[in-house]
């Protein structure tokens, strides 16, 4: 089946690109450093390597990426053995307990619930597949560890379509997390300190913040996981942002931000940004992801692209998208879009398109 016919959208890659310090002007910012995956072959291309080994790399990335998140919208299961985390583009590192334990997570937009693989573990992976250390946390060696039952209210917080319910073990908060690719993580809810950078108002001094949130302690995971857990920035009540939100922490409000280096790092700061030259644009309603709807394209300024390309409908639009790296178009955008590009290159000049 088509793209175009399962999922009337377009799917694209968020990319802001700031140069210079863009922190001086911010409130409340709560900064994360972001790590490419896949920086190491960015940097072996730049050095002559081959272009098209990262090309199909990207490309393999992103098919796992558009068929998970294409399963989502339209609700049916799938069975797999795909890596979840090759579907993954960015990780940073996170502080958790008292003391701070310290985890790499994936940073992932598309999803709501922040886990970590937890002790004890009867499926966790032990090795990375990025060259990054593996650690589990134990919840029995943090000071600030509270457990969540069933009837606490911060379980019902975390409630969401196809959560297990509480029959088995009422003293815990359960969690299931099935992802459109086959793979998933288990466990069970639980609150712990989490620690951040935090940049000030006015000077751009970086403090140390800190909060309590609700986050999985995944003790069964499917998949070949890369790093420890994951770190979901969606819209639901248990996503990170509106639990520091909730907490006046501060705004439930986002960006994620590349440095313009190459390297493919960058960070994601949670709060405002008080940046003169930022362009704002509505979210759909009602979506599971970052939904925007996009009214036309322009190649050398000319429109390519007709609106009915799109489906401006409530059940269309856009997925801004932090683990795509390539644009996506459906028909009959794509198509249009390349007699666009192809108009404007020399005639003895073809695309190739795969």
């Amino acid at each position: 089946m088509g793209m175009g016919r399962m999922w009337g959208m377009v799917v694209v890659v968020v990319v802001v690109v700031m140069v210079g310090s863009m922190f001086g002007a911010a409130v409340g910012q709560h900064q994360f450093d972001l790590v490419h995956a896949y920086a190491h072959m960015e940097e072996g291309r730049r050095e002559g390597g081959s272009s098209g080994e990262y090309r199909q790399v990207l490309q393999e990335h992103d098919r796992r990426r558009l068929r998970r998140m294409m399963l989502e919208v339209v609700a049916f299961p799938i069975t797999g053995d795909d890596d979840i985390f090759t579907t993954g583009l960015y990780y940073t590192r996170i502080s958790l307990g008292t003391p701070p334990q310290q985890f790499y997570v994936h940073v992932d937009t598309g999803s709501d619930v922040a886990w970590v693989n937890c002790e004890p573990c009867s499926s966790c992976r032990r090795a990375s597949n990025v060259a990054l250390p593996i650690s589990v946390y134990d919840p029995r060696k943090s000071s600030t560890m509270t457990g969540i039952s069933c009837t606490d209210p911060e379980c019902k917080v975390a409630a969401y379509p196809g959560n297990p319910t509480c029959s088995s073990n009422p003293l815990e908060c359960p969690y299931s997390t099935l992802y459109g690719d086959g793979s998933s993580t288990n466990g069970y809810f639980v609150n712990d300190l989490f620690t951040f950078s935090q940049v000030q108002s006015g000077n751009a001094t970086t403090t140390t913040g800190s909060a309590t949130l609700t986050f999985g302690c995944g003790s069964n995971q499917t998949g070949t996981w890369a790093t420890d857990g994951l770190i979901g920035f969606g819209q639901s009540p248990i996503a990170v942002t509106s639990q520091l939100s909730e907490q006046n922490k501060t705004v439930n409000i986002f960006a994620h931000c590349l440095q313009g280096d190459n390297q493919g790092s960058g960070s994601l700061v949670i709060g405002n940004i008080q940046e003169p030259d930022v362009v704002y644009t509505p979210i759909v309603p009602r979506q599971n992801h970052y939904n925007v709807e996009l009214l036309n394209i322009a190649v050398r300024g000319v429109n390519v692209t007709t609106p009915a390309a799109f489906d401006l409908s409530s059940t269309g639009g856009v997925i801004m998208d932090s683990g795509t790296t390539l644009t996506y178009l459906v028909q009959p955008a794509y198509g249009q879009f390349q007699a666009g590009v192809g108009a404007c290159l020399p005639v003895a000049v073809r695309l190739f398109c795969t």
